[in-house]
């Protein structure tokens, strides 16, 4: 597994570079100010009242464990930042996931063998998807965990070819566990697939 040999540094270049402008050109064409879309805080089940967030975060984070802590801190120290431009700071924020998930995705596709021009027409496609773009503008913890569930996939894939120690470290770390409210257990499932791969 890895990236062909047949593919030059500048080719990997030139794709990469593709991606960024079709991420850049597909948010610049359907720019509008306040356009992220959300349900009142505290009206979704999974996060507090707005206000519990601002005065009471931490305490909220602690008592409320079995919500998205992380989408939840997010909310709240955006709450305490930009209380009057919550929904701006929240909409860059998500296109910066948008942006890391479609690098990521660029960045897997390559670590499998996928020539640098595929890989950078199969990110442009998903990046520019009305599916990716509906939930680039739906504020719930769903795009964070698939920007960090792509993030984690970079680094088992890594862990695996190459042993890197870093890369297991960062899979088995990757935060998307606090975003997400399912059982610690399923991680369980991991290890008889990464050890079967090892074997």
């Amino acid at each position: 597994m890895g990236v062909p040999k047949t593919s030059t540094p500048m080719k990997g270049a030139i794709a990469f570079g593709l991606v960024i402008a079709a991420f850049a050109a597909s948010r610049v064409a359907r720019l509008r100010p306040g356009s992220l879309r959300r349900e009142p805080i505290g009206v979704v089940l999974a996060v507090p009242r707005s206000q519990l967030l601002k005065d009471r975060l931490f305490e909220s984070l602690y008592y409320l464990h079995i919500q998205p802590p992380l989408f939840n801190l997010l909310l709240g120290v955006n709450l305490k930042l930009f209380p009057s431009r919550f929904d701006g700071a929240m909409h860059v924020e998500y296109l910066a996931l948008g942006l890391t998930a479609t690098i990521a995705l660029f960045l897997l596709l390559r670590q499998l063998g996928l020539p640098a021009l595929v890989s950078a027409v199969i990110a442009s496609v998903f990046c520019v998807a009305p599916a990716t773009l509906l939930y680039e503008n739906w504020l719930f913890y769903e795009y964070p965990t698939m920007t960090w569930l792509l993030l984690a996939a970079v680094a088992l894939h890594r862990f695996l070819a190459r042993d890197s120690v870093a890369a297991g470290v960062g899979f088995f770390a990757a935060p998307q566990r606090l975003s997400t409210r399912e059982p610690s257990s399923s991680w369980c499932g991991w290890f008889p697939i990464i050890g079967r791969c090892c074997w």
